[in-house]
Order: C-alpha cells, then structure tokens, then sequence
C-alpha cells in the first residue's frame, strides 16, 4: 500500500482525540455541510512539496511533501481553539514513518467565511521522510 502522507496526519489527529476520522475529520477536500458533515469539521490535503532527493545509487528517497489543514467552524472561537489544538498536535511532530513536521505559519491562518458563513482556517505543513 503506497504511503500517504494527509493519512498518516489525520490519524494523528485522530490519535490525540482532537478530532475523530469519519465525524469531523476527513482526509481530502473541503467538503459542504450535510446531515454526515458537520459545520465544525477539520479536512488533511496532501498538496505539493519539493522533488525527492536520491543519495547517489542508492533506491531510498527523502521526500518533503507538503500538507493543509483546513478548519471549518460557525463559531470562529471553537473553530480558532480548533485550529491552535491542531497545530499544536502537528507541531514537531513524529507520527510513525515521517520525521517531521513543521508548520509554515506560527499561527492558523484565518482565510474569511464561507457562504454559509462558517468561519474557515488553515494550517499548511512541511513533511519529511524516507521511503
């Protein structure tokens, strides 16, 4: 089974009791508010990263893929408290297979309302880790 670096975040994630895989924690894109997904709900992207680096002949890579979180809340002080709980979970962590993760912003990042105006955050993370 290929490494997923967005799995292995939400199941971190899922791990401290921040947030629960299939009730308001999903892996993927941002999706709308229905009777399965609630307003205050957390979704883990795998976006980019830089190219893997190979050490000489040898088949091991070090990637640096990249993450985002994304925290969606009607209320913007639980969906504030949140976000700062996920950073704080994901800051410096070291979930099994990846040896890091740092955080590109010191603190989540407020993006606006949505039109349903739910409140909307956004926490993008760098990843390490050989395959």
């Amino acid at each position: 089974m290929q490494f997923n670096p967005a799995v292995r975040i939400a199941e971190l994630i899922d791990s401290s009791g921040v947030a629960e895989l299939g009730k308001n924690l999903y892996v993927g894109l941002v999706r709308p508010v229905s009777n399965v997904v609630p307003a205050e709900c957390v979704f883990v992207t795998g976006t980019d990263g830089l190219p893997a680096d190979r050490f000489f002949a040898q088949q091991d890579e070090v990637r640096h893929p990249t993450i985002q979180i994304r925290i969606r809340s009607p209320d913007y002080n639980s969906g504030y408290e949140l976000a700062r709980r996920i950073y704080d979970v994901c800051q410096s962590s070291r979930p099994v297979g990846i040896k890091d993760v740092a955080c590109r912003q010191s603190e989540p990042m407020y993006l606006g309302q949505d039109n349903n105006k739910n409140h909307d955050w956004s926490l993008n993370f760098d990843l390490f880790y050989q395959e």
